[in-house]
């Protein structure tokens, strides 16, 4: 056995302290990690930079010392220090297909990042996709390091099989990143903790190769643990050794989707955590691919890169989860807003240039940017109009404005079209749907609403059901012809502790989707609010998740309860999920289908539901908290991160707009579903062009593409087949990159027309970025205020006891346990005060308090692994 010594930091850039606190702190990084390499003169050390770019990017923009950056360049050059090969660690459950690739693609990018050798070091990603290793495959990258996620037998050697049988070897991190993490603080045991991590891991290893990770979050102290080891056998690595030619003697496959919290945590909660900035990243990415289409078909050669990385800094996992303090999150609306508004000046900038170059006579038309075809009375909230489109196309069209309201005069609201029936109930708002086919009996019921008591913290869900009243009012019917039906009303959803009032418009029209959109405004803390719809049961169902559709099982029952098996309790050391989880990230669509039927709920932004009772499907749209992490959350073992206040995670007082669809049809097809599915993902875009132009042209062909497809900000186009079977001559679950001439692209010649510059185009049914039109209560709630400065001086009287405990303890032992206690009541202290403080002032303003409590942070880490060593049998320090 040998342990491969990996020197690291994960740099988590925006987490409980903002990043332009943690870039004051890259430039002593830097500057600490030179002088250890200058100083050492260790020709095998190597310092791996998390993974991402990043980290660098920033330290070259913040850091002021020329010297020093040149040092810190060179050493990357001569592959000292390992940087990349991703330009951020985002979170992939919840980021996009084009920010995914992106992703890669500007890491690689950035500073001319190397595929060879190098090895995707993903160590805290709240899970994975199943597409990873064909998406790495893709970019030249063949390996992965990887901790959350897995579950499966233990041992540390995986070949990753993914979705579409694309092989990643992979090291499973089953300790975690930091298990030989701070030995320059420990070094009269240095070569104890070596061969206790190689003991606890070698049971685990086939190839023989122990990782022995020394890094930690945030660590600005980078040490050379190999000059305290004696008589241990470790030696300095680096990433790649880990993969030796003993690797896949007995290695074992990991499939597909990583997102179990069976060994450590991937923290399901994060998936609903402050929607707003799910539904804001979703809404800005669509504007971006709009542009990203525009630019290439328009040529209008617009700069698109700084805007993708200003929006994939905030799909960083810590960020888009929504775990940090309250100012980093309402900084990402603002800037999550910023980017859209740039992209929707763009866009119609790249539109307008469009309309010139095919002289457009005047007039109305959709943009349609889904590939399938369709002749159907397509309807929103505000227009309706037969949607006539072959393709990727601009159809003139003579849209009719949405504006009639009149009160219902009768019992009866009722829709049927050649897909289903729908009736509304309208005492408690639901309507019942029945399929349209002969002899159909099948029925399906939406519009029923849940509120729940949350339990939990940013990180972690649990749900208690609670008494609640639901009121129904002013039910009208705002259109209605032939072709379509649309009607509002009011609800008001409470109990004593919660209200929350909604606008609820449902969208009715010849399209096998009912459109149902939701304004809401609350008030109340500590909820959560599910949007239901149930039918016949089923045992197993599909979701969509980026370039593919998983089937899953209703409930995920394999984890271990509060107790693991002894040979993993001395290993698992970070927080775990207990019992089983119903809670799932999905993208877009979640459904069932038998051999006849097929019903799924579409939705806009939102990452979280769960199947309820094997009968129904329950979409999260509000969660209301107040800490980032809270003590003893039931279905959590362990710590998941600082006990910090963060009062704008209860969502009081702010309002939301949501947007879902309800799919009924009697062709039970994935493919027929995922045409519609692109209509509502993708609606067509509204403009009237005014010009002098005597074209008669009523529709213009694009682009021809026979598949799903995003684009890239190098202006290459990645397509894909998201089914389990081939599609169009592309093989099952299938991604392709490739540049726009190869699929067909028009790119349509500028028209002789004198009068082309005199075309003006406006947008009339743009999609509206939801930014939340209401800020939140800024008045300080005194109880928890009094709350809090009494948990501080319970744990300040604690703490004062424990050091006079210390001053007797007997044993070494007894003083480590004794002063891992100190340390956990120190961080509990220091978070608890910069909870007030943060309540008063800006992040910045108290950098010299993140600062010293990073350190205690460090240090509490440290000795985790010193008590787990004294709670080993025989075993004594």
């Amino acid at each position: 056995m040998k342990g491969h010594i990996i020197c690291h930091t994960h740099w988590d850039r925006e987490w409980f302290a903002s990043y332009d606190v943690t870039n004051d702190w890259l430039c002593k990084f830097f500057e600490n990690l030179l002088d250890l390499f200058e100083k050492e003169n260790e020709p095998n050390f190597k310092f791996v930079l998390d993974g991402q770019t990043l980290i660098l990017e920033d330290f070259l923009k913040t850091c002021k010392n020329k010297k020093l950056k040149n040092k810190i360049t060179n050493l990357i050059d001569s592959k000292k220090i390992l940087v990349g090969p991703l330009y951020a660690q985002i979170d992939f459950r919840i980021s996009g297909e084009s920010s995914i690739l992106n992703n890669i693609l500007l890491g690689l990018e950035n500073l001319n990042v190397s595929t060879q050798d190098a090895v995707a070091w993903m160590v805290d990603n709240f899970g994975f996709i199943g597409q990873i290793p064909q998406i790495l495959k893709i970019f030249g990258i063949n390996k992965s390091v990887i901790w959350r996620g897995v579950n499966s037998e233990t041992n540390l050697e995986k070949t990753w099989v993914g979705s579409d049988g694309t092989t990643l070897k992979t090291i499973w991190l089953i300790s975690g990143y930091r298990n030989f993490y701070n030995i320059f603080s420990t070094r009269d045991i240095a070569d104890k903790r070596c061969m206790n991590e190689i003991k606890k891991l070698k049971s685990f290893s086939y190839s023989k190769n122990i990782p022995l990770l020394d890094g930690y979050d945030l660590d600005i102290k980078p040490e050379n643990p190999k000059r305290f080891i004696k008589s241990c056998n470790a030696f300095l690595s680096e990433p790649k050794k880990l993969f030796n030619d003993n690797f896949f003697f007995k290695n074992q496959n990991i499939y597909g989707e990583q997102i179990s919290g069976k060994y450590a945590c991937t923290f399901p909660g994060t998936l609903s955590t402050r929607v707003q900035l799910k539904l804001q990243a979703y809404f800005t990415e669509k504007f971006l691919n709009l542009l990203e289409f525009l630019n290439i078909i328009s040529e209008s050669n617009v700069k698109t890169k700084n805007l993708w990385k200003k929006y994939i800094k905030n799909l960083i996992h810590d960020n888009i989860c929504g775990v940090g303090i309250d100012y980093i999150h309402e900084s990402m609306e603002k800037q999550f807003y910023n980017i859209s508004r740039k992209s929707k000046s763009l866009i119609i900038n790249s539109l307008n240039n469009l309309a010139k170059r095919l002289a457009l006579p005047s007039g109305d038309y959709a943009l349609n940017l889904s590939n399938y075809k369709y002749d159907v009375w397509y309807s929103n909230d505000k227009y309706c109009y037969l949607l006539n489109s072959d393709g990727i196309s601009i159809n003139k069209v003579k849209a009719y404005k949405i504006t009639k309201t009149e009160k219902i005069k009768d019992e009866n609201i009722y829709w049927e079209n050649n897909y289903y029936k729908a009736k509304m109930d309208q005492k408690n708002g639901t309507f019942r749907i029945r399929y349209k086919d002969i002899n159909s009996k099948k029925e399906v019921t939406i519009g029923k609403y849940f509120l729940y008591d949350e339990l939990g913290d940013t990180y972690s869900t649990f749900r208690k059901n609670s008494n609640y009243s639901i009121n129904i009012r002013n039910i009208k019917i705002k259109y209605k012809n032939e072709h379509n039906l649309v009607i509002s009303f009011k609800r008001k959803i409470y109990n004593d502790q919660v209200s929350i009032e909604t606008k609820e418009t449902i969208i009715f029209d010849q399209t096998p989707i009912i459109k149902w959109k939701i304004k809401t405004i609350q008030k109340g803390k500590n909820y959560v609010l599910t949007f239901l719809s149930f039918g016949d049961k089923f045992n197993n169902h599909f979701a969509r998740m980026p370039f593919e559709i998983v089937e899953r099982k209703n409930i995920d029952n394999d984890y271990f309860s509060d107790k693991v098996p002894k040979e993993l309790s001395e290993i698992l050391l970070a927080a775990r999920e207990t019992n089983q989880n119903s809670i799932f990230p999905f993208q877009g669509f979640v459904g069932y289908k038998d051999t006849t039927h097929i019903f799924s709920t579409f939705t806009k932004g939102l990452r979280e539901y769960r199947i309820f009772k094997n009968q129904g499907i329950e979409i999260t749209l509000l969660r209301s908290i107040e800490w980032i992490a809270k003590e003893n959350v039931p279905g959590r073992s362990g710590d998941a991160g600082p006990l910090i206040y963060t009062p704008k995670a209860s969502l009081e007082n702010k309002s939301f707009e949501f947007e879902l669809g309800f799919y009924f049809n009697s062709n039970n097809s994935l493919e027929e579903l995922y045409k519609w599915f692109m209509l509502f993902d993708n609606p067509p875009i509204l403009f009237n062009v005014k010009s002098n132009s005597s074209s008669d042209l009523n529709q213009i062909q694009l682009a021809e593409i026979k598949y799903p497809w995003v684009i890239l900000s190098n202006q290459k186009i990645a397509i894909y087949n998201p089914f389990n079977f081939s599609y169009n001559g592309l093989k099952p679950l299938k991604i392709k990159i490739v540049p726009p001439k190869d699929i067909a692209f028009k790119f349509p010649s500028v028209e002789n027309n004198s009068n082309s510059n005199n075309i003006k185009v406006e947008i009339f049914d743009f999609p509206s970025f939801p930014f939340s039109k209401k800020k939140n209560n800024n008045n300080i709630d005194r109880n928890k205020l009094k709350e809090i400065k009494d948990a501080m001086k319970i744990i300040k009287t604690q703490i004062d006891n424990i050091k006079l405990k210390i001053r007797e303890s007997k044993t070494k032992c007894e003083e480590i346990k004794l002063k891992h206690n100190l340390y956990s009541l120190e961080r509990k202290y220091m978070e608890l005060k910069i909870s007030l403080l943060l309540l008063k002032k800006k992040p910045y303003e108290i950098k010299n308090i993140f600062w010293k409590y990073n350190q205690i942070r460090a240090k509490r880490r440290t000795y985790d692994y010193l008590v787990q060593m004294c709670n080993a049998e025989n075993e004594s320090i």
